[in-house]
């Protein structure tokens, strides 16, 4: 229900922005939805928000804290979660689960970035990395909209494993496929070695 209302929210205080002429009132609606649209938990409309946000001429004129947020999103790193609760703890009157939603964003981005580069992990460096607990993490993975992202717990390892097991069988059947490449390639080498020996003879 949040997650519709904050949806909700910030489109409505997107449009507004199309009408309102007074530019104080702008910079005030804009500074909410700068750090609702973050907030959003489907990724595909809080990218449209966060391109709407960054497009209004009033972006450069909100204040640091909004704008670090943003350069934070865009960062190409990981992203230090202290540093997205300082700026959060700048915005004025913000319902507490505003915050807690922008920090699960940040966090679900970090842990994106780790499975790109990690076939599995400790927990104890996932939670280094990600930073945070590992109640938050897992809350987070049970929770969170993992999109294409494979990701499995193993508790007895101690470790979270980031690419699925592969069967025998399916290497068996890779396997199988490649050897039908490479005879099949030999074949029409072998009949185009035998085309040029007869065309010499």
């Amino acid at each position: 229900m949040f997650a519709k209302i904050l949806r909700n929210r910030t489109r409505a205080l997107l449009e507004q922005l199309n009408h309102e002429k007074d530019v104080e009132m702008q910079k005030a609606s804009l500074l909410e939805a700068s750090v609702k649209a973050l907030a959003v938990n489907e990724e595909g409309e809080r990218s449209n928000f966060i391109a709407a946000i960054k497009g209004h001429a009033q972006f450069k004129h909100l204040p640091e804290y909004a704008r670090a947020l943003y350069t934070m999103a865009e960062s190409i790193e990981l992203v230090s979660i202290s540093s997205v609760r300082e700026e959060l703890a700048k915005f004025p009157d913000l319902d507490d689960r505003v915050p807690a939603a922008v920090v699960s964003m940040f966090l679900m981005r970090n842990l994106h970035l780790v499975a790109r580069y990690y076939a599995d992990i400790t927990m104890e460096r996932l939670i280094e990395l990600v930073q945070c607990t590992q109640q938050e993490l897992e809350k987070l993975i049970a929770d969170g909209d993992l999109g294409d992202m494979y990701i499995k717990i193993d508790r007895s390892a101690g470790s979270v494993v980031f690419v699925p097991e592969v069967s025998s069988e399916s290497i068996l059947d890779k396997w199988s496929g490649d050897m039908k490449t490479v005879v099949t390639m030999l074949e029409a080498t072998s009949h185009l070695v035998q085309i040029e020996k007869d065309v010499h003879n």
